[in-house]
């Protein structure tokens, strides 16, 4: 497989004294066009592999009924209100509730 480059920058924080690179720090920032195209060109690579496997439908039901289950955070007080987060089952990720 042909990965996309990645590119590396020469970003280096210092933390009490110990230098810390972060070369990829550019990825954090998901709403560039950059960092799109490059997590879809390895989003490519990626469904092609899986998209080839003899199994995959079984495993993604199992998968998916391994996954569909009721999840709540840990509640929080927001002013006058106790809020916590939950996930139904198969929602991308959490909601307030």
């Amino acid at each position: 497989m042909d990965y996309p480059l990645t590119r590396k920058d020469a970003v280096v924080d210092d933390y009490f004294g110990t230098p810390v690179a972060d070369p990829y720090r550019w990825l954090e920032d998901r709403n560039s066009a950059e960092t799109r195209a490059w997590v879809e060109a390895q989003n490519t690579i990626t469904r092609a592999f899986l998209e080839r496997l003899p199994a995959r439908d079984r495993i993604h039901s199992r998968l998916t009924e391994l996954w569909n289950y009721a999840r709540y955070g840990v509640p929080s007080r927001e002013g006058r209100w106790y809020v916590f987060a939950r996930n139904d089952g198969l929602q991308n990720g959490p909601v307030c509730g």
